[in-house]
C-alpha cells in the first residue's frame, strides 16, 4: 500500500530537524522560551494493570491505603476519564512512551520512525533515566515487532526487586549529580501486581492472591513517597511535574486473579491519571483523555511544537484551566491478536459521550455499551460512533503506511489521500462498500495507479474489466503489468498474459510483484515458465523468490519442486507456507508427511499455516509425525491446539499428552480438568489412562481374591506400598484418580498421601477437585525425588483425621517431564482390549524402556518388535508382574520402522498394561 511519492526522512534526521525548529522558536535544548533552569523536572510513573477503583482518591474505598498517591491527588489534577489504548502490558507501555496506537505498532512491526519520551527529552537537554525491569522488554505473544533497546533510555537501568529504597536512593544520586542548568526526566514503571512484596517485611502480604496484591500496592505507594521525599529534600519538588498513571486497566474481574487478556471494556481500559506540579490546577476533571496524550502534553508543557508522529493530543489546556472542558472527543482502544494467530481477529473499540462501541470486523459484530452496560444507542449516536471509529482506524492505517515508506508526517485524510486510505481500509476489513470505494479511485484514472490496482486486484471482478483495459496502454509499464495481471485473473487467462509477463522485467512494487507472480503461477504455459526462469532480480525479497520458486514448480519444473523444501523451512521467511504444503501434498505425497513434520519443528507457523500443516498430516502423515504435532499443543492459537489434539487422538498417540497436565491453561482448563482429558484419552495406557509410570494394577495390593472375582479396581481402603523401577529421574507430576465409595467428603476432608523414597510426601498439590463422580488429584514432584533405578512408593487416601477412606482407585501414575526429554511413545491395556499397538522410536533418544504391570497373567508374555523383528520378550509371572525392561535398539535405526508392542497368550481373567518410554 502506498500513496503519492514523497522524499523520505530518517528518524535521526527527523529528531534533528525537530530540535532545530524548537531552538529557532526558543523552545527547547539550551535556549528555551524559559531558561533551562526554569523548566520543570519531569517524573512520569506508570503502575501496571491498575484501575481507578484501587485508589481512594477516586472516591472508592481503595484496594489498600495509599497515602502518597492520595496526597499527590490533593495537590494536583485527577482525571476521572483516562483510558489506555490496550489491555496488553507491553503494547500499552509502548503506546504511552511513543504516543502510538496498537494497530500502528503492529503494522510498523515496532515503533518505526516515532520519537519516544526518552529520545525527545534527551535531545531537549534533559538528564534522563528509566527505572523498569528487563521482563517488560519481552514481547511474549504481543504483536509489537521489534522493541527499542531499553525504550531508548541509557544503558544503565535499575532492576526492580533489590530493595524498597533502591529507586529513591538512585533518584537522590541523580539530583545531587546534575548540573545547575540541567533538568531531569525520570520514567518509573512499577509492575506492582508482580512486586516482590513478600520479600520485604512490613507491607502486609498474607499469602493470599488479594493480600499479596494489596501488599504490592502499599509497596508501590511507599516507593512513590520515597521519590517525593528525595525531590523535596533536594529543593526540586515545587518545580517538578509528576505524572502517575496506569499502563492498562484492571487485569480481571478482581485484583489477584491471574493476568488475562480481558475484553475491550471500561473496567479493563480505564486507568488512574494524576498530574501535579507547577501551574497545574487542583481538583477532578471529567475531560476524556488517553494515555497516548501524556507525551504530547509534556512536550507542550516544555514549550516545543508537536511531535509529527504523536497520535495523542495535548491536554495542557485542561491542566492550566484555560480550557477546562478540553481533552479528546473520543478514546480509541485496539486488541491485536497474538503473534502467529490470525491478524483479522483484531477488535477495535471507541469511547465517546458515555457510550462505547466495540467492533469485531472479521465476525461482523458490533457491541454497544452505555456506562459499561450493554445497550442499544439512538441511530444518530450509533452512526457517529461508527464514523468516528472508522476515521480513527483509517488514520492508523495511513500513518503506518506513510511512515513505513519514510514519509514522516501526519496523514492528510481530506482529499485524494484520504479517499485512497478509506478504500484500503474497506478492503482490509471486508466492508461491503469496499469495492465501490476502490472503483471510485479510478474516476478519473490519475495519480499513482499502481497502489489502486493492487487494491482492485483484491476485490475486483470481471465486471471491472472495461475499467482496466484502457490501462494496458498507460505510459507506466508497471501500471500496464498490473492491469494485465488483473485481466489475466478475471478473464481466465484470455487477456493480459503478455502485459503481466512484462511486469517481471520492470521495477515493480513489492506487493504488486507478489500478486503478479501468484497469478502467473495459476496459468501453466511454456511462455510463463520461461519468463519465471529468466526472472532473477537482484535484491528481491525472500518472499518474492519463494513465490517464484513455487510458481516454477507449478509450471512443471521438477528442479524447482526439489528446491521447494529450502523455502519451506526458511525460518526467516515471512511468507505463508500453506500454498507450498498444498502443492507438495499433490506433487510429493510420499514425502510431504516428513517434510511437514520438519516444518513444524523448525518454523514458528501462524494459525493458517499450522492448520494447513495439520490437514496435510491428517491425510498424508501417520503417527511417526506425532512428536512434531505435539509441538503445536503450545501454539498461541486455540484453534491450532484443539486441532493438534484431535490429530493425536486419531493416531492414538501418547505424544504431548503430559503437556495437558503440565500446562492446562493452553486449553483454558484447570489442572484437574486437564487431567480428566488425559485420563479419558483412548489408546494411551488404559481407560482411564495416564501416559506415565502406571500403578493401576498395584491397586489390588494383596487382595488377589478381588481380581479373581472380576472386581476392578477393588473397592477397599486403598493402600499401595512397594518398589518400582524408573528409567530416569525426569518425572515432575503425580496424578491419582479415585471414587469415594462411602460418604460424600468435601475437598478439605480429603488427604492424598503419596510418599516417594525416604518418606518424602508430595505436598505441592496443584489441584484436588471432583469431576462427576471422580476425584482427581494432581501434585508436583520435586526435582530429583524420583531416582533412576529402584524407588519406593506409598499411596493412601485418608480423611482429615488421617483415617483410611473407602475408595475405588481408577488410576495412579507418575508423569514424565516431556519438556526435558522423557516421553511416552505408546502403550497397551488388556482391560480395554488393547493388546497390540505400534509407535515410532525417538529419532534422538538412545534409551527406550518398557514398563510392565500384570495380575494373574502367568503363561502370557509381552513382545516388542522393531520392523517386524522381535527384539524383546518378557514372560508374565503369577500372581503379579512389575518390571521395567530396557530395549536395545540397533544403530542406525531402520528408516520408518515402527516399534510394536503386543501381549501374547494372556489367560482368562488376566490384567496387563505396558508403556513404552523414550528418554531423549
Amino acid at each position: 500500500m502506498h500513496g503519492p511519492k514523497e522524499d523520505g526522512m530518517s528518524k535521526l534526521t527527523l529528531i534533528g530537524a525537530l530540535m532545530v525548529g524548537c531552538l529557532a522558536l526558543g523552545a527547547t535544548a539550551q535556549d528555551t522560551a524559559r531558561a533551562v533552569g526554569e523548566r520543570p523536572d519531569v517524573v512520569w510513573i506508570t503502575l501496571d494493570a491498575l484501575g481507578p477503583d484501587a485508589l481512594a482518591c477516586y472516591g472508592e474505598n481503595g484496594l489498600a491505603p495509599t497515602p502518597a498517591l492520595d496526597a499527590l491527588a490533593r495537590r494536583g489534577m485527577v482525571f476521572d476519564q483516562a483510558f489506555a489504548p490496550s489491555t496488553m502490558r507491553l503494547t500499552s507501555v509502548l503506546g504511552q512512551l511513543y504516543s502510538l496506537t496498537p494497530q500502528v505498532i503492529h503494522d510498523l512491526e515496532g515503533i518505526g520512525p516515532a520519537t519516544g519520551a526518552a529520545a525527545w527529552f534527551a535531545e531537549a537537554g534533559f538528564k534522563i533515566f528509566g527505572f523498569f525491569t528487563k521482563p517488560l522488554l519481552e514481547a511474549g505473544s504481543e504483536s509489537v515487532g521489534t522493541v527499542p533497546p531499553r525504550f531508548d533510555f541509557p544503558r544503565r537501568q535499575w532492576e526492580w526487586g533489590s530493595g524498597p529504597e533502591k529507586v529513591s536512593s538512585r533518584v537522590e544520586r541523580l539530583l545531587a549529580g546534575r548540573r545547575e542548568d540541567e533538568s531531569l526526566f525520570l520514567w518509573i514503571h512499577l509492575p506492582w501486581t508482580e512486586l516482590p512484596a513478600r520479600r520485604h517485611p512490613g507491607f502486609g502480604a498474607d499469602g493470599t492472591p488479594r493480600g499479596n496484591v494489596q501488599a504490592a500496592l502499599r509497596y508501590s505507594d511507599n516507593q512513590i513517597q520515597r521519590v517525593i521525599d528525595r525531590l523535596r529534600a533536594a529543593g526540586s519538588l515545587e518545580n517538578t511535574l509528576i505524572v502517575v498513571t496506569g499502563s492498562r486497566g484492571k487485569p480481571g474481574k478482581t485484583y489477584g486473579e491471574a493476568s488475562t487478556t480481558p475484553p475491550l471494556r471500561d473496567a479493563h481500559l480505564r486507568v488512574p491519571l494524576i498530574v501535579a506540579g507547577p501551574g497545574v490546577r487542583t481538583g477532578h476533571s471529567s475531560s476524556m483523555v488517553q494515555t497516548l496524550d501524556i507525551l504530547p502534553t509534556l512536550v507542550d508543557v516544555i514549550g516545543a511544537p508537536p511531535l509529527p508522529t504523536a497520535m495523542g493530543r495535548s491536554f495542557k489546556s485542561v491542566l492550566t484551566a484555560s480550557d477546562a472542558q478540553g481533552g479528546d472527543p473520543w478514546a480509541l482502544a485496539e486488541s491485536i491478536p497474538p503473534r502467529h494467530t490470525d491478524p483479522n481477529d483484531a477488535a477495535f473499540s471507541i469511547k465517546a459521550g458515555g457510550w462505547r462501541l466495540t467492533d469485531l470486523p472479521k465476525r461482523q459484530i458490533s457491541m454497544f455499551y452505555r456506562d459499561g452496560v450493554a445497550a442499544e444507542p439512538p441511530p444518530a449516536v450509533r452512526a457517529k460512533l461508527q464514523s468516528d471509529l472508522e476515521s480513527a482506524l483509517v488514520r492508523d492505517m495511513a500513518a503506518a503506511d506513510l511512515w513505513r515508506r519514510g514519509l514522516v508526517r501526519r496523514p492528510e485524510l481530506n482529499g485524494h489521500e484520504g479517499d485512497f486510505y478509506r478504500a484500503a481500509f474497506g478492503v482490509k476489513t471486508h466492508r461491503p462498500w469496499a469495492h465501490d470505494a476502490v472503483k471510485a479511485l479510478f474516476q478519473p484514472p490519475e495519480g499513482d495507479l499502481t497502489a489502486r490496482l493492487e487494491l482492485l486486484l483484491e476485490v475486483g471482478d470481471s465486471q471491472d474489466a472495461d475499467l482496466v483495459r484502457p490501462l494496458l496502454n498507460h505510459e507506466d509499464r508497471r501500471v500496464q503489468a498490473l492491469a494485465g495481471t488483473f485481466l489475466l485473473r478475471v478473464t481466465d487467462g484470455k487477456e493480459g498474459l503478455d502485459h503481466a509477463i512484462q511486469g517481471l522485467r520492470v521495477d515493480m512494487p513489492e506487493k504488486g510483484l507478489r500478486i503478479l507472480i501468484r497469478t502467473l503461477a495459476e496459468h501453466r504455459s511454456e511462455l510463463v515458465r520461461k519468463a519465471l526462469t529468466e526472472f532473477e532480480p537482484t535484491g528481491a525479497s525472500p518472499t518474492v523468490m519463494a513465490l517464484r520458486q513455487l510458481a516454477l514448480a507449478r509450471q512443471g519444473d521438477s528442479e524447482a519442486t526439489d528446491k521447494l523444501p529450502r523455502y519451506l523451512f526458511d525460518p526467516k521467511g515471512s511468507y505463508p507456507r500453506a500454498p507450498f504444503l498444498r502443492f507438495l501434498a499433490s506433487a510429493r505425497p510420499d514425502k510431504v508427511g516428513v517434510l511437514t513434520a520438519i516444518l513444524l519443528e523448525s518454523v514458528a507457523l501462524d494459525e493458517a499455516d499450522a492448520l494447513e500443516a495439520l490437514a496435510v498430516l491428517e491425510s498424508k502423515g501417520d503417527a511417526r509425525q506425532a512428536r512434531a504435532v505435539a509441538e503445536l499443543l503450545s501454539h498461541r492459537s486455540s484453534k491450532v491446539r484443539t486441532r493438534a489434539l484431535q490429530v493425536l487422538r486419531a493416531w492414538e498417540s501418547a505424544e504431548g499428552a503430559a503437556i495437558l497436565l503440565r500446562r492446562p491453561g493452553l486449553f483454558n482448563a484447570r489442572p484437574d480438568e486437564s487431567a480428566r482429558i488425559v485420563l479419558g484419552e483412548p489408546g494411551l495406557v488404559g481407560t482411564p489412562v495416564v501416559p506415565g509410570l502406571n500403578f493401576d494394577l498395584w491397586l489390588a495390593g494383596s487382595t488377589l481374591d478381588s481380581w479373581k472375582k472380576e472386581v476392578f479396581p477393588p473397592a477397599t481402603r486403598l493402600r499401595i506400598d512397594g518398589t518400582f523401577e524408573a528409567p530416569s529421574s525426569l518425572f515432575d507430576r503425580a496424578v491419582v484418580a479415585f471414587v469415594v465409595t462411602k460418604g460424600d467428603p468435601k475437598p478439605e476432608d480429603l488427604v492424598v498421601d503419596l510418599t516417594l523414597n525416604q518418606g518424602k510426601r508430595l505436598t505441592d498439590v496443584i489441584s484436588l477437585r471432583k469431576q462427576g463422580d471422580v476425584w482427581i488429584w494432581v501434585a508436583r514432584i520435586p526435582i530429583g525425588l524420583v531416582e533412576a533405578g529402584t524407588n519406593r512408593l506409598r499411596l493412601r487416601i485418608l480423611d482429615r483425621t488421617h483415617s483410611p477412606l473407602h475408595t475405588r482407585a481408577l488410576a495412579a501414575a507418575l508423569i514424565p517431564n516431556e519438556l526435558r526429554g522423557l516421553k511416552p511413545v505408546t502403550g497397551l491395556d488388556s482391560r480395554i482390549g488393547r493388546t497390540e499397538a505400534s509407535g515410532f522410536p525417538s529419532r534422538n533418544g538412545k534409551n527406550h524402556h518398557v514398563q510392565i504391570q500384570s495380575v494373574l497373567a502367568a503363561g502370557g508374555s509381552l513382545e516388542v518388535a522393531l520392523g517386524g523383528k522381535t527384539i524383546l520378550s518378557v514372560p508374565l509371572s503369577a500372581p503379579f508382574t512389575s518390571r521395567l525392561a530396557a530395549l536395545e535398539l540397533p544403530t542406525p535405526l531402520p528408516k520408518g520402522a515402527p516399534l510394536t508392542l503386543r501381549f501374547r497368550n494372556l489367560p482368562d481373567g488376566a490384567k496387563a498394561t505396558a508403556l513404552l518410554i523414550a528418554d531423549d
